[in-house]
Order: C-alpha cells, then structure tokens, then sequence
C-alpha cells in the first residue's frame, strides 16, 4: 500500500510533470511539493481540495488506502 506522499509521487509522475510544474499549477513553490512528497509537511485542506481536482480524484481517493475505501460501512450508516 502506497503512502500519502508516494501515493502523489506516483500521480505527478503519471503526468509527466516536475515538481516545479506541479508547483505552479498549485500556486506553491517547488520546495513545498518537495517537502509534501518527502513526508516532511502535508498539503493544507484548500491545496488538497486543488490536489484533487487537478489529478481528477476525489478527496478520499487522494488521501485515503484503497483497500479502506472498499470496506463495507459501519453498521448503523
């Protein structure tokens, strides 16, 4: 199972987009992107809203397991 920051490693790379690239399309520097893909900070709640847009995923897709996505609810929801 991928990490977060692996996880939109692999999603930037799919693009074929720098982290440079990547940074401009989110309005943040190449430092930034560099420390989310390197675990070192997390993208803010606006930047994961963008995130998703941009790569065409939903919030959960983004930052959530894939597995934990197919899980069947709780009981009671």
């Amino acid at each position: 199972m991928p990490s977060f920051s692996e996880k939109r490693i692999a999603l930037r790379r799919q693009r074929g987009l720098s982290q440079e690239q990547l940074g401009a399309e989110l309005g943040v520097s190449r430092q930034t992107v560099s420390k989310w893909e390197g675990g070192q900070s997390c993208p803010d709640f606006q930047r994961l809203v963008l995130l998703s847009d941009f790569f065409e995923l939903s919030l959960d897709e983004l930052v959530r397991d894939p597995a934990a996505l197919r899980r069947d609810p709780p009981d009671g929801l």
